[in-house]
């Protein structure tokens, strides 16, 4: 109802397999989603998923993280459009509205209580995440080739992974990776 295509407007129909996402991250705190390009992973996860989830909850704390932070801030983009501008969201959950911070980089919808964290953070892999805590963490076409280049530079993004993104998770966070297969020893892959 809520959702639109990029390029006609129309609403979207969900195929099976974004179905079977919906049902697996239902189900897994920990998922990993790799699927071609334009399978609609971003839209589906990165993008529906955090505004279902503060329609529901505008007391959590979300973080997108791309290859580099301008990636998420374009899905960040996205959400502050559907946020200000959708009739449909609107319909669904009127009281998700702008709140605090509004930025390109992070945004906060209305909530009660002082909660420090953004509701929507965006980063880039290997970037600083210090101090935040986060109860979803999307993890959206985190890799290039810096990254996933020479197994130094594989295992590099490994360790930031679990040194930084893990230990800022609340005690139930959820966790999503969501790309294309780039090599066999990627993060996506050794995380699976």
């Amino acid at each position: 109802y809520v959702l639109r295509d990029e390029t006609s407007g129309k609403p979207v129909r969900q195929a099976w397999m974004h179905q079977k996402w919906n049902y697996l991250r239902r189900k897994h705190n920990r998922l990993v989603i790799m699927s071609h390009v334009e399978g609609g992973k971003t839209q589906q996860l990165s993008v529906a998923l955090p505004l279902y989830k503060l329609g529901r909850n505008p007391r959590a704390r979300i973080a997108i993280v791309s290859n580099i932070q301008e990636q998420s801030k374009k899905i960040i983009a996205t959400i502050k459009s559907y946020v200000e501008k959708s009739d449909q969201l609107r319909d669904v959950f009127p009281h998700l509205k702008p709140g605090g911070k509004w930025t390109e980089t992070l945004i906060a919808v209305e909530r009660d209580g002082n909660i420090k964290e953004p509701s929507v953070q965006a980063f880039g892999a290997n970037g600083k995440i210090t101090g935040a805590r986060l109860d979803r963490v999307i993890i959206d076409d985190i890799h290039g080739e810096e990254n996933v280049g020479s197994k130094d530079a594989r295992d590099k993004l490994y360790t930031w992974f679990y040194s930084t993104i893990v230990s800022r998770l609340s005690r139930d966070a959820q966790v999503i990776f969501v790309g294309n297969a780039w090599h066999p020893d990627d993060l996506l892959h050794r995380l699976e």
